[in-house]
């Protein structure tokens, strides 16, 4: 059993800030880290670290940024030969912005990860791909012979509307309400309201579709399928940084069903994981062990 992760790969630039400033402010920082990230290296070090085999598809630049990256996924166990390296573009960076509040902003230059294909063998039992890699190259991952036979899931982030005829083509999507919004007609600023977020995931129902999952944030997860309609409420936490909170749940809902729990318990295993996660600093160095998530469990029975 193994994963199989095809996304992106960027050296985060976080900056610590007392509030993200508004439009044409300008205001001082309280430090700056560098840290691992990109929704593809975050989500395949999710996974490792709750114990998959993990395999990691994409590109970085013949730079310090992606030997660094490279170093980081290895030490977690990452499985990169199929890291293909770019000697004309500078490795992907992502600078973030995070609040006392743990709200964060991002801007991303793609670099490397601009021109990442979809040509290499890819092997696993789950395959996991997201929206911060080129079109072309994500419809070949999905529609290859082997994800056609295993488990395929999409996380439709970043909301791209232009691509959402991708979205029909994977097992399980995997989107906020904000990027609900962006591929179905409900407003993004209608207040949680299941029956209306249930709604609107059911229209993402089609071609090989069987499972929309909206993540919800401190209100848990919705799994909408085509007969039922279920939510994992999330643990109250002490936020800290919600900065891959959503990459974290991504990993590790791919890990759960690699190791064969049901689709539900595989979302509540990841409902969990994100809420550790949100409680430290940074993506990829926030993402939790099979250890911790299983004390957790434990100090909850």
């Amino acid at each position: 059993m193994s994963v199989c992760v095809f996304g992106s790969l960027n050296l985060d630039i976080v900056i610590r800030v007392e509030e993200i400033p508004r439009p044409g402010e300008t205001i001082f920082g309280n430090s700056v880290t560098h840290h691992t990230g990109g929704k593809g290296a975050n989500q395949a070090i999710a996974a490792a670290r709750l114990g998959a085999t993990t395999r990691m598809f994409g590109k970085v630049g013949s730079d310090e940024a992606g030997r660094r990256l490279l170093s980081a996924l290895k030490s977690d166990g990452v499985d990169c030969t199929g890291i293909a390296i770019d000697n004309l573009s500078p490795s992907g960076k992502a600078y973030i912005l995070v609040s006392q509040r743990g709200e964060n902003v991002i801007v991303v230059s793609s670099g490397a990860n601009s021109h990442a294909t979809a040509d290499s063998n890819f092997i696993g039992d789950v395959f996991l791909c997201q929206f911060e890699s080129p079109r072309a190259a994500l419809n070949t991952f999905l529609k290859s012979s082997a994800s056609r036979n295993s488990t395929r899931l999409l996380n439709a982030a970043p909301a791209i509307p232009a691509w959402r005829d991708l979205l029909a083509h994977c097992d399980v999507l995997i989107v906020n309400q904000h990027e609900l919004a962006a591929y179905t007609d409900l407003n993004s600023k209608t207040p949680d309201n299941t029956e209306l977020l249930a709604k609107a995931a059911a229209h993402l129902l089609c071609g090989d579709c069987k499972a929309v999952i909206v993540t919800l944030g401190e209100q848990g997860a919705l799994l909408v399928e085509p007969d039922s309609i279920r939510l994992a409420p999330a643990r109250k936490t002490h936020v800290v940084d919600t900065t891959g909170a959503g990459d974290c749940f991504c990993g590790a809902l791919a890990a759960g069903i690699d190791r064969g729990l049901s689709l539900f318990e595989a979302l509540s295993d990841a409902t969990l994981a994100a809420s550790l996660s949100v409680e430290r600093h940074g993506a990829a160095a926030s993402m939790p062990t099979a250890l911790e998530l299983k004390q957790l469990y434990a100090s909850l029975n």
